[in-house]
């Protein structure tokens, strides 16, 4: 009976959380940002000022999520202690993970979220420092697996901070390429947009080895 009820909150929680989200962006999308207030999506939403709060931080955490969090210390032990081969899918897949801890899962939330921080590029660079300590903590996870896996390196006459953010470079590649594909597609699910990153580095990665062979005689 305890885990019942464990599980009825927590559903209810989720419930709670995703009607809000869902009407913020909803109706910023509809109105624009400064058009809506917190006791507009409220009042869409069903719910009180005080459980508002009781859930997000502000107005722009129901809006566009939480700010990136970089990694902590423990995550990047995990990553570099075990061996990923090969290198790049991983990050794909902890990247990934990452913005599903932070903006969930849901497809159609995702899109609305992406539209309103093209509409309202402001709302980005508010947080700008955000983006940067998370960005930083990628490079960091990176360089202490390349030196925990030092044969998989693949630019040994660099320093390792420089092939980790080559690397990390890479992965924001495939994420961006996998994110405009999943936008023009149909399908809204978090596992289409996993797919199409992955199918993303594919790509990247056969234009790549294209250019590398020796063209053939006219």
């Amino acid at each position: 009976m305890k885990e019942e009820n464990v599980s009825l909150r927590e559903t209810k929680r989720r419930a709670t959380r995703a009607a809000i989200e869902d009407h913020a962006t909803r109706l910023v999308l509809e109105r624009g940002f400064d058009a809506v207030t917190v006791d507009d999506i409220c009042q869409a939403a069903g719910v009180s000022k005080r459980t508002f709060f009781n859930y997000m931080e502000s107005k722009d955490t129901a809006v566009i999520g939480p700010a990136p969090t970089p990694l902590t210390q423990e995550e990047m032990e995990r990553f570099a202690a075990d061996e990923h081969v090969p290198l790049l899918p991983a990050l794909i897949d902890m990247a990934l993970k990452n913005i599903s801890n932070n903006s969930g899962t849901d497809g159609k939330i995702l899109r609305r979220r992406k539209a309103i921080r093209q509409n309202h590029p402001r709302l980005v660079f508010d947080r700008m420092a955000s983006f940067n300590e998370a960005h930083d903590s990628y490079a960091q996870a990176i360089a202490s697996y390349l030196n925990s896996h030092p044969h998989q390196r693949q630019m040994p006459d660099e320093d390792v901070f420089a092939e980790a953010r080559s690397w990390l470079m890479a992965t924001t590649s495939c994420l961006q390429l996998g994110m405009h594909h999943w936008l023009a597609s149909d399908n809204e699910s978090f596992e289409a947009l996993t797919d199409y990153c992955h199918r993303a580095h594919t790509h990247l990665e056969a234009i790549t080895s294209a250019h590398h062979k020796p063209q053939a005689e006219p």
